[in-house]
């Protein structure tokens, strides 16, 4: 049988401090756990359960389109929870990704720094996050492109983002304390130009 496990969705640092009532913390999604070889190195490979997809509702498709076309593709998308499959071309972009939970002030960044040469979640504007002064930041792990593309599974849920990036090679998962209104969607770059190769944004049922 494939392996499945799930991770606590906390810090102790914070974890009595997060902003939730009655409950405090939770759990990942539970996720299938694989080992991709690749020459004579293994990568172990996590992803969420298949029964996800049952959750799914119809999806947004985009194409091949520059970011400004597919933030007009955007407009009036609004949500607290999707099952995101993204395909960028970063370009000559310095960063490009894609912001959850926008409203006001408040955005949550998922992305790739060309700099740096990693996938990152930047909660830092994300909401609520001053009921711990570690809270907020921004948390990285190092992802070479394949063939000069970036390709992400973002799942959100009301309070968390989890991110599965190349194949679930490189796995982020955060909490998130945004403003209940705060629903919007967009694709951001910095410093060059980018393009959405593919995105199939699904909403999932309550």
């Amino acid at each position: 049988k494939t392996p499945l496990w799930v991770g606590w969705m906390s810090n102790w640092k914070y974890a009595g401090a997060t902003p939730t009532s009655p409950w405090r913390c939770a759990m990942s999604l539970p996720r299938t756990l694989e080992l991709r070889k690749s020459g004579d190195r293994f990568t172990l490979l996590q992803n969420p359960v298949k029964t996800l997809e049952s959750w799914r509702r119809p999806p947004l498709r985009i194409a091949n389109q520059p970011l400004a076309a597919a933030n007009r593709a955007l407009e009036g998308v609004n949500g607290k929870r999707f099952d995101l499959l993204l395909r960028i071309a970063p370009g000559d972009a310095a960063e490009a990704g894609l912001k959850l939970r926008v409203g006001g002030a408040e955005e949550t960044r998922v992305g790739w720094s060309r700099e740096r040469g990693e996938v990152f979640v930047d909660r830092t504007k994300s909401g609520n996050t001053g009921f711990h002064a570690e809270f907020p930041g921004r948390h990285a792990a190092p992802l070479p492109l394949r063939g000069g593309l970036l390709d992400l599974r973002v799942v959100t849920d009301d309070c968390s983002v989890e991110v599965f990036a190349d194949g679930g090679a490189v796995v982020i998962t955060d909490l998130i304390f945004p403003s209940a209104s705060s629903q919007g969607l967009a694709f951001f770059s910095a410093g060059g130009e980018a393009k959405v190769v593919a995105a199939e944004i699904h909403p999932l049922a309550k």
